[in-house]
């Protein structure tokens, strides 16, 4: 469903099957061809499929059954997990990049505060000189 097209189809495999005398021989070269097709990856391509929906339709995929879900309640707790997981990305975003704002907000108040006593600093030692200079003179 998700790239228009069954996995492992093809028009070599529907010749393959039409030509099978019975269903025996059908099914044996659905096997031969299941075990000799490279894994499908046109999933990977379609539009709006991560990384991790291409992984678990790989697992549905697999030729392996020991490879593939044990149910379909294990397919449904792969989807919700990945659900939570993309979920929380905005969170793990803004924990990344909050943080990250905040210093720099802090870090321009703190700049500004230091250059404010800096230059008041400057004027008290600058008052301060000015005095002693007057009172030397006198």
């Amino acid at each position: 469903m998700l790239s228009g097209s069954p996995p492992f189809r093809s028009e070599k495999a529907v010749t393959e099957f039409e030509s099978a005398a019975n269903l025996e021989d059908r099914l044996e070269k659905y096997r031969q061809l299941l075990a000799n097709a490279p894994r499908p990856n046109a999933h990977r391509q379609a539009a709006g499929v991560d990384r991790a929906l291409a992984d678990i339709v790989d697992n549905c995929l697999a030729v392996d059954r020991n490879r593939r879900f044990a149910n379909v309640q294990a397919v449904l707790d792969a989807l919700q997990a990945r659900a939570q997981r993309r979920a929380w990305r905005p969170l793990v975003v803004l924990g990344t990049l909050g943080p990250a704002l905040v210093l720099l907000v802090m870090s321009f108040f703190a700049s500004q505060w230091f250059d404010t006593v800096v230059r008041e600093s400057d004027d008290a030692l600058r008052a301060r000189a000015l005095e002693s200079n007057r009172f030397a003179a006198q």
